[in-house]
């Protein structure tokens, strides 16, 4: 196998993967290295098996050993130390030395070290367990209080004459961390999907606030908590075309817009939705996977200092390769 990654700062930008022994991983790895445009590297061991194929197509694999694994291990001991949450007669230094061999937060330490541009895993990690990595690692944003999650949603149809015009593509936020946002947390989590529309979306964002109430159609706290989260991020972001609480078919149909809420700034245009919480959030994106024949890439991880984004468990490869061109995609932006 190939010893060194890519420089960060050089062409083509390396993505660095965490789970190097599930087939899935390896086949997009192999397939990214033939396309060029983005540099794999793995964390681990490959099945033996797989590495000449790997090593022939160019394929980094590092193992969490040597002095990179020194580096990784001062790096952890010092945030540790600075950790608040940390419980007294913890020892930060063995505490540092077990999670750097663990393949997600070495992973991340790449990213954070420079060495790689973005990571991506959860093919087999649990959300969970990617989120917590990377927060240990890569950190949040300055002035962002906590990591949220959103799903790229692209449909089928013909983009020319001969068929149904394709439907442009949606943001569904947050469907994977924050089991029960507040009405500030869903405003930070909807500014957040607005800074990546233009990476994720190609066009400027037009953020929907949804709810079963439009702009006070029912009188309920959950209708009032939409409300109040769409008021906080046009505070926050005055520029932002940005509406709620909205039904869905007023967030995205425009002549329902027209009789519902006839001075929205989204106009039945929504390309951003902002759920009330992660279950209604989870659940949509799964039924339009499935029933609408959508494409869902993600969870992409918004909020964190360096892209690290999720995948699904049931993710393929293809998914892989597209979330991981996506992520070097915010790199570049970064």
């Amino acid at each position: 196998m190939a010893e060194e990654p890519k420089s960060a700062g050089g062409e083509p930008p390396v993505i660095v993967f965490a789970e190097s022994r599930d087939p899935r991983v390896l086949e997009a790895a192999l397939r990214l290295a033939r396309e060029g445009a983005v540099s794999p590297c793995l964390v681990g061991d490959p099945p033996a098996a797989r590495r000449p194929r790997l090593s022939a197509a160019g394929v980094v694999a590092l193992r969490p050993e040597g002095e990179r694994l020194e580096r990784c291990v001062r790096f952890l001991r010092d945030r540790f130390s600075r950790d608040r949450s940390s419980r007294e007669g913890d020892d930060p230094g063995a505490r540092a030395a077990e999670a750097a061999r663990d393949p997600l937060v070495f992973a991340d330490w790449l990213v954070a070290s420079g060495e790689a541009v973005g990571s991506v895993a959860g093919a087999v990690a649990t959300t969970a367990q990617v989120v917590r990595a990377a927060l240990s690692t890569i950190g949040l944003r300055p002035g962002v209080r906590r990591v949220s999650g959103a799903f790229l949603l692209e449909f089928p149809g013909e983009s020319g004459e001969g068929g149904p015009p394709r439907r442009p593509p949606l943001l569904f936020t947050d469907g994977a961390v924050q089991p029960e946002p507040s009405a500030a947390d869903l405003a930070e989590t909807a500014a957040l999907a607005a800074d990546a529309a233009p990476d994720l979306l190609g066009t400027a964002p037009r953020v929907a606030f949804l709810s079963f109430s439009t702009r006070g159609s029912a009188d309920h706290p959950a209708a009032k908590k939409m409300a109040e989260a769409a008021e906080l991020v046009r505070r926050l972001r005055p520029n932002l075309a940005a509406d709620g609480e909205l039904q869905a078919d007023a967030a995205l149909v425009p002549e329902v817009a027209a009789r519902k809420a006839p001075d929205s700034a989204v106009g039945g245009r929504a390309n951003v939705l902002v759920f009330p919480d992660l279950a209604a959030a989870n659940l949509a994106y799964k039924l339009v996977e499935r029933l609408a024949g959508a494409t869902a890439t993600g969870p992409l991880l918004l909020g964190l200092a360096a892209p690290a984004n999720d995948l699904s468990r049931g993710a393929a490869a293809a998914d892989i390769v597209r979330l991981a061109r996506l992520t070097a995609r915010q790199a570049g932006r970064r």
